[in-house]
């Protein structure tokens, strides 16, 4: 008996036809992280994206720039019967009107289902791939941060005001009345990341324009200004932390294991201040990437 098998191009047209693709999202004022189908992609945003500050600012704008990111990395489109799936990960505090925003947007750009995963979700689901059953969770975005402190039984998140965005402002700020010294945020970017490193340089270069003549000039921060800068961020961190080392939950618990996610100076201050074991994650892509979220 002869099997019948469809021609090529039918096969073809029968695959679009019942396309699915399953992706999973995670995005920021700044960036638009993908994983679908093996692969990983890390799209950069403008301010007419129609993201800001952790959420969607301008429906229509984030419908159109999302529409075109899908069609150029071809996730875009299909037949009729095609079901595009997408995980969407958002702060554990959004409210339900952010909520049914990102929803709608995710869908009007063309995926048919949409799920919503909080931070905390995802940091207690990587949390349970390395076998921690307790322990406090960070994530540390451009916009927003947040914490978890989780039990098999229990959980509490808590909103946090330290930011990479915050950061630069805080590290802008900071030159100007220390140095006298305009820099970008992209300068400031680059000093913070300096001060996470396990072996920190005993000095930074940097450039920026001096307030007082105007003139671009290029400085060393001695290993004395880069270490009140690091006195100064450290300060800040443990008023920040308070709220969550302050917790009945933490204390119930007694934590020695932490997730810390996108921030290299909070992982190293959380060794030491804490003396816990942490987890270092450079970014949310290495938490999310490798769970079958659908």
């Amino acid at each position: 008996m002869k099997l019948f098998r469809l021609p090529r191009f039918a096969q073809q047209f029968t695959s679009q036809l019942f396309d699915k693709k399953q992706c999973v999202c995670w995005f920021s004022s700044q960036q638009l992280f993908l994983l679908w189908d093996g692969k990983k992609r890390q799209l950069p945003l403008n301010t007419q994206a129609g993201f800001a500050a952790g959420q969607i600012n301008d429906e229509q704008q984030a419908v159109n720039t999302l529409a075109q990111i899908l069609e150029k990395e071809g996730l875009h489109g299909g037949g009729p019967l095609a079901q595009h799936s997408a995980t969407v990960f958002i702060a554990t505090g959004s409210s339900p009107l952010e909520r049914s925003i990102t929803r709608r947007v995710f869908q009007k750009a063309g995926f048919s289902k949409v799920s919503l995963v909080a931070y905390a979700t995802a940091i207690r689901a990587f949390a349970q791939r390395q076998d921690i059953q307790a322990g406090v969770g960070c994530y540390f975005g451009d916009d927003l941060s947040e914490a978890v402190i989780f039990s098999p039984d229990e959980q509490a998140t808590f909103n946090l005001e330290y930011s990479l965005g915050t950061v630069r402002v805080a590290l802008q700020r900071l030159l100007r009345e220390k140095q006298q010294l305009e820099i970008s945020a992209e300068s400031a970017r680059k000093l913070y990341l300096s001060l996470g490193k396990k072996n920190p340089a005993a000095k930074h270069v940097i450039r920026g324009r001096n307030i007082q003549t105007q003139q671009v000039e290029t400085r060393t921060l001695s290993n004395q200004d880069l270490g009140a800068i690091d006195s100064f961020f450290q300060t800040q961190l443990r008023q920040e932390l308070q709220v969550v080392t302050a917790a009945a939950l933490f204390e119930t618990i007694n934590p020695d294991h932490w997730i810390v996610v996108g921030d290299g100076f909070i992982n190293d201050f959380v060794q030491q201040t804490y003396q816990a074991k942490t987890v270092f994650l450079r970014s949310a892509v290495e938490m999310i990437q490798g769970v079958q979220w659908l």
